[in-house]
């Protein structure tokens, strides 16, 4: 299956505002780049540009919620939260579109995202389990993420969710086989 329903972690959000001109337009990076401290950090950065590259051709479906803007606005940032802003508007070429028929959520997703209120993923931090939540209820394959955390808990999450929890490195492998199609 084709991990087409993306949801894409504020941390996702932030490296694409952060650098954008490296993954969009194949700027180099400025040496002092805090990315470039961050384990994976520049492969996930390269991840990310073949993954947009494939977006920009398919039928992918990104997502982001209230959870994720909450989050944007609790950091701070007004630059980052205008973007962010910019990016929720763009229904027809980046966030989650459905064919009109398609209602989320659905019965199904609903008694799945109830499931992580339970204590067996108490271990998740709060905002965490949100934006879980809101990938599960929309029906999301995959919740992208530049965390190194929260991947630690994928086999648990997708045994109980179907949703693969991956940073930009592993969800490119997923995506890779199927890029020449689009």
């Amino acid at each position: 299956m084709i991990p087409a329903r993306v949801f894409l972690d504020t941390s996702v959000l932030q490296a694409l505002h952060t650098y954008g001109e490296f993954i969009y337009d194949g700027d180099e990076l400025d040496g002092r780049a805090r990315i470039l401290t961050v384990p994976d950090g520049v492969a996930n950065l390269n991840a990310l540009r073949e993954a947009i590259r494939v977006w920009g051709r398919g039928q992918f479906q990104l997502a982001l919620s209230r959870a994720s803007m909450n989050e944007v606005l609790d950091r701070g940032h007004s630059d980052f939260l205008r973007w962010a802003g910019e990016m929720m508007a763009y229904k027809d070429d980046w966030l989650l579109t459905f064919a009109p028929a398609e209602r989320l959520p659905t019965a199904k997703t609903t008694r799945l995202a109830a499931k992580l209120d339970g204590a067996s993923f108490g271990y998740l931090a709060s905002k965490d389990r949100l934006l879980l939540k809101d990938a599960v209820l929309l029906g999301c394959d995959v919740f992208l993420t530049m965390e190194r955390k929260l991947p630690k808990n994928a086999e648990h999450i997708r045994h109980h969710f179907g949703i693969a929890v991956v940073q930009p490195v592993s969800y490119w492998q997923l995506l890779a086989p199927w890029a020449g199609l689009f």
